[in-house]
């Protein structure tokens, strides 16, 4: 459990709590924990753990040791026991991003051994899912395992010899982080997005950068697109079809036209006739329609009442709406509450008058003017400085997180935003935090009400 001669008080007390809970729950009486003691002059009893638990508190960092030094099945237990104050499969990440290599190669192979219903892939999708907003920590982590699982992280756009000045990788394939030149602008290793479909995960990233890491055989592979252009790819959703769709900077859509006796999607296309830099695109849950925003620019793509597929992507009926004074951003499923026709929206950072206001706009009306709809500065919490928005729903309701960082002291605000014919926002609850902190990523989990 801890190895070599200098050992730390916080690792003594992750073992202490580790044995006092395991003994606990087996009801082991060898150490008496359970035994009631006088204290207070005798006048009062405690149980002699809970007298253990107070005298010797546990830390941040013990508590950190202690699931590090749980078994595997002790480990899973923990992490699949619901918590409405614990962001359990955030904290899991966290514990693997603590682990050496070896833990981390045990901790799996042990999982695949005892759970083959929850094996290795159900719990990386899970922290996938919940870490869009932050994949590239998700990213490291696996390009960073070794013990058999990942030993390099490969894959990427094929790049044609001559494409770029000097040497870009090994061979012709954009490696990420092996790069051998890395003076050259037009290579970089961000990753923007990934997407979890049958068992592999789909990552795009700059310049191009497009890949596949099989869970079952543990190997990255390149996907070719036709025609690459090696622009930024910002986002990809999957279907489970097997429809493909990306979407990146300088009008970039990319669509998979075809797919493999197994549904896996190929035969990567680009859609021409958009300028604007694309950041989002979700495909919506009844496959009926696909939604990307940007710069300036909205679009959904549908069907009109049948399922998207590989074959009636292209002939797709087009909405476009295009604002310049506007950042459209954060694609979210409405949680019907109130009974209205709202499904998916988006937010609208609008830049015509100062600074800018913050709107939600709806993506499935389909006649009159339906853009700038919801504004969001009426509301106390949502200010035209605000620094960062974030809306996402936990199955329940729709969850805003809003940061203000623009008066004393510097604080994040969550609260349940109900969209109708207008929006209400309730139940806030307030954090302050450092004034050198800011918000990079956020994780909303299903489990969790507000």
């Amino acid at each position: 459990m801890i190895k070599g001669e200098d050992i730390t008080k916080d690792e003594l007390y992750a073992v202490l709590h580790l044995i006092m809970e395991r003994h606990l729950r087996e009801k082991n009486e060898e150490f008496k924990l359970t035994e009631l003691l006088l204290i207070n002059d005798n006048t009062t009893t405690k149980k002699r753990y809970e007298i253990i638990k107070e005298e010797i508190r546990e830390t941040d960092e013990s508590k950190s040791l202690k699931l590090r030094y749980m078994t595997t099945t002790e480990k899973v237990n923990y992490f699949d026991k619901s918590d409405s104050k614990v962001n359990k499969i955030n904290l899991e990440l966290e514990i693997i991003d603590k682990m050496t290599n070896e833990e981390v190669s045990i901790y799996f192979k042990e999982i695949n051994e005892l759970y083959t219903n929850k094996d290795v892939n159900y719990r990386l999708k899970r922290i996938i899912d919940s870490n869009k907003n932050n994949i590239t920590r998700v990213h490291k982590k696996l390009n960073s395992l070794s013990g058999g699982l990942i030993k390099k992280m490969k894959g990427g756009s094929i790049v044609p010899p001559g494409i770029f000045s000097g040497s870009v990788g090994v061979g012709t394939t954009l490696l990420l982080n092996e790069y051998s030149d890395l003076s050259i602008s037009g290579i970089t290793s961000n990753i923007n997005d990934l997407v979890y479909y049958k068992d592999s995960i789909y990552v795009v990233g700059n310049s191009g950068y497009f890949a596949k890491y099989d869970l079952k055989t543990k190997q990255w592979s390149s996907l070719s697109i036709g025609e690459n252009k090696y622009t930024n790819l910002n986002s990809i959703d999957i279907n489970q079809d097997g429809f493909c769709i990306i979407v990146g900077d300088n009008g970039t859509i990319i669509y998979s036209s075809d797919k493999t006796t197994e549904n896996y999607p190929k035969t990567f296309l680009y859609k021409s006739g958009i300028t604007e830099d694309l950041s989002e695109v979700v495909i919506n849950k009844d496959k009926k329609n696909i939604y990307i925003v940007g710069k300036g620019i909205k679009i959904v793509y549908t069907t009109n009442g049948s399922d998207i597929t590989h074959n009636n992507f292209k002939p797709l009926a087009e909405n476009i709406i295009k604002v310049p004074t506007s950042n459209y951003f954060n694609i979210f499923q409405n949680i019907n509450t109130t009974g209205n026709d709202v499904k998916y929206c988006c937010l609208n950072l609008n830049n015509s008058i100062g600074i800018g206001s913050y709107y939600i706009d709806y993506l499935d009306k389909r006649s009159g003017n339906y853009k700038n709809t919801l504004d969001l500065s009426q509301f106390k919490i949502i200010k035209p400085n605000t620094k960062s928005i974030y809306i996402h729903n936990n199955i329940n309701h729709n969850i805003i997180v809003h940061h203000n960082n623009n008066n004393s002291p510097n604080k994040i605000e969550i609260g349940i935003l109900d969209i109708s014919t207008k929006a209400t926002i309730k139940n806030v609850k307030t954090y302050n935090i450092n004034n050198d902190e800011k918000i990079d990523a956020y994780s909303i989990i299903k489990m969790i009400v507000i």
